[in-house]
């Protein structure tokens, strides 16, 4: 896309966000820890396995950025996430897992404190686990691995230099809508298990690997798979923060300002009270409250 003003970008918390600089909008060399800061690189303080581990899944590069790319291809929107996620369920079955299809039930959602709201059909959407067998004897810990197929708009598309879901190679960058956020962190799902499993390795306690629907809009996708049992000791969320690992956070706060006006004809426009240009004074209140 066309890039932001520099100034218009600044520190953050979420997908590697970094201070102003000159070269900004250049490649970085190294992640940055979503704190805007760089984050640690693996060095030599590994254990010869654990060499052996990150060895294994840098080998898998090829297969990565193969299913990086037609995840990338797939233009999964709301409402069409349907075709990632016949992607996804072909890239479990390579791995040589059984995917299971958890559907979408609006009434349970709604029923439920931790959905977030919606107004659009849920019906035939459908969310992907793949559960990874122990080995014995089962003493380990359980781990969810999750990552979400569906992407924001990318309207609008005048601003792209090239189509959106067309996946572009530039060196050793990939560029498309949803490459970083979060087609990246399925195909990093994949080539961890990918590359463990080629060590001949095997988890001593079950490990879900999940491609959801609906993250980009409510958290609900997730939520379907708890409410058909899925749970584990710990999950991991491959959303792009850089070299970051955020053990909590906020999430997206939902709710409502009702704002008031007084309307009159428009040829006495100067008795009434316009509530859009009222909504001007709430906005600067509510970005007070962000800031404290």
């Amino acid at each position: 896309m066309d890039p932001a003003p520099a100034e218009a970008i600044s520190a953050g918390a979420y997908g590697g966000a970094r201070p102003s600089a000159p070269d900004l909008l250049a490649p970085a060399p190294t992640a940055f820890d979503g704190r805007g800061e760089l984050a640690p690189q693996l060095g030599d303080g590994l254990s010869p396995e654990e060499r052996d581990i990150v060895d294994a899944v840098q080998g898998q590069a090829g297969a990565i950025e193969d299913l990086l790319v037609a995840l990338i291809d797939a233009p999964t929107l709301l409402g069409n996430e349907a075709p990632g996620q016949d992607i996804m369920r072909q890239a479990f079955a390579d791995l040589g897992l059984a995917p299971v299809e958890v559907p979408m039930d609006a009434e349970a959602l709604r029923a439920h404190p931790a959905a977030a709201p919606f107004d659009w059909d849920v019906n035939g959407k459908k969310n992907l686990v793949a559960t990874w067998e122990p080995a014995e004897p089962r003493d380990g810990r359980s781990l969810i691995l999750n990552g979400h197929v569906d992407v924001v708009s990318p309207e609008p598309v005048s601003q792209w230099t090239r189509p959106p879901f067309m996946a572009v190679r530039d060196g050793d960058w990939i560029y498309g809508r949803g490459a970083a956020d979060m087609k990246c962190g399925l195909a990093s799902i994949f080539g961890a298990v990918r590359g463990l499993r080629a060590l001949g390795l095997r988890p001593r306690a079950p490990v879900d690997l999940m491609s959801v629907v609906e993250e980009e809009c409510s958290g609900n996708g997730t939520l379907a798979c708890v409410l058909a049992g899925y749970s584990a000791d710990a999950g991991i969320v491959a959303e792009p923060f850089g070299g970051a690992i955020t053990v909590s956070q906020v999430g997206v706060l939902w709710f409502t300002v009702v704002i008031r006006g007084v309307p009159v004809h428009a040829a006495e426009e100067r008795r009434g009270i316009n509530a859009i240009e009222k909504s001007y004074k709430v906005m600067q209140a509510l970005r007070g409250l962000e800031e404290r």
